[in-house]
């Protein structure tokens, strides 16, 4: 008997070569499964609300929402819980494997995760994922500069995190070039582990013109999130601007500076 998902991540091989000539990332789950071995598939999901898992049924087309998940309350701190915050800043590489990284995205995460905890979210209901080491640097060291209040806040790679799960999940997505390079974006399988580990709230930064332009599967996803109005430059916060009176929306870490959470006011 074998259980498993081999829509999901792929089996990391040490030689690439081997992976690429002969298949050797391709496990015998899935290689039973494309050659149409008798299975069963498990359709009902109990871990997401219906925003989140909506972005999986381009992956999952049978997949079903259980009651459980239907009833579920909103993100204290930001209007929607679910939002893909899209920029065109870019990218660069940093250390001796020239991994990249997005020092953007990285202060505008670092901001948004200290305002969830100000608004009263646990820092270990957070979890911030990205696929590439170098910009999981990045973030360790912005979280940092934000002193101890986000020292329970999980930050891990993309691959690191396959099988696991918590409330709000920020998605650093870095790839932003003029060359029109996405690379580990490129694996679906990566996408699809990187969209289904939120429980209450799922938000990405990100080059979503780039993303769409390259791959299908983004497109679908971006597609879905637009018919929701849960994409675009600005992110909407559950606050007004001080002095204002309108709603506060945010685009880099800076935009958060001065805004007090929900319930809070003015000394």
């Amino acid at each position: 008997m074998l259980i498993g998902d081999h829509q999901q991540l792929r089996p990391a091989t040490s030689v690439h070569r081997l992976a690429v000539q002969f298949g050797l990332d391709v496990s015998l789950f899935e290689r039973l499964l494309t050659r149409g071995v008798s299975h069963v598939t498990l359709r009902t999901q109990r871990r997401m609300r219906p925003e989140i898992s909506a972005l999986l049924a381009h992956i999952y087309p049978a997949l079903q929402d259980h009651e459980s998940t239907l009833s579920r309350g909103g993100v204290r701190g930001v209007r929607k819980p679910v939002f893909f915050v899209q920029h065109a800043l870019h990218e660069g590489k940093a250390g001796e494997a020239r991994s990249r990284v997005n020092g953007h995205e990285a202060s505008f995460l670092a901001a948004l995760a200290a305002w969830l905890v100000a608004c009263g979210h646990l820092a270990e209901s957070i979890t911030v994922l990205t696929p590439y080491c170098g910009q999981l640097l990045a973030l360790r060291n912005a979280f940092a500069q934000r002193g101890p209040m986000l020292g329970g806040c999980v930050l891990r790679s993309v691959d690191q995190y396959q099988g696991e799960e918590n409330e709000l999940v920020l998605l650093s997505l870095v790839r932003s070039n003029a060359e029109g390079s996405i690379g580990f974006l490129g694996v679906d399988n990566r996408v699809c582990v990187a969209l289904s580990r939120a429980r209450l709230g799922l938000y990405v930064v990100g080059n979503g013109a780039l993303l769409r332009s390259k791959r299908p599967l983004w497109a679908s996803v971006l597609s879905t999130l637009e018919e929701g109005d849960s994409t675009g430059a600005f992110l909407p916060l559950d606050a007004t601007r001080p002095g204002t009176g309108k709603l506060a929306l945010v685009a880099c870490a800076d935009d958060f500076e001065g805004l007090e959470p929900p319930g809070v006011e003015s000394p």
